[in-house]
């Protein structure tokens, strides 16, 4: 809602997501602006927790942010071998934007399931 996506359609492509589901508008309009991609069995997984990593990417990916010239440069975290492949260059840009925060003790925990107080954090710096 904060990017004003239009969520006019319901249906999808993801399998597990029927166009009669009370977020399905939501989900297609989020993957129509290319801000969620699904896996690659076309699931979406619409009952499963969200990750710190998975927020990071949609919030770069929204916000259209730019990868860094050195994408090391922006994730120093102690377990950035933890990141997922798929997930490293927007995580660096994340980080590099200060769009998403580590610990006290050095770590991003980018597999963690994100908080609410974090998703709220992470959204407020994003607007």
């Amino acid at each position: 809602k904060a990017l004003n996506l239009s969520a006019d359609e319901t249906e999808t492509n993801f399998v597990d997501v029927p166009s009669t589901a009370w977020c399905a508008r939501y989900i297609t309009s989020a993957a129509r602006a290319g801000l969620v991609k699904g896996y690659e069995d076309n699931s979406f997984r619409p009952d499963r927790l969200v990750t710190r990593e998975e927020l990071a990417a949609v919030l770069v990916r929204g916000l259209e942010l730019t990868a860094l010239s050195d994408p090391d440069k922006g994730c120093s975290f102690s377990d950035a071998a933890m990141v997922s492949p798929w997930a490293k260059d927007l995580i660096a840009v994340a980080a590099g934007s200060e769009l998403i925060h580590g610990y006290p003790d050095g770590t991003l925990q980018p597999q963690g399931q994100v908080t609410r107080a974090e998703c709220a954090a992470m959204l407020y710096r994003a607007l």
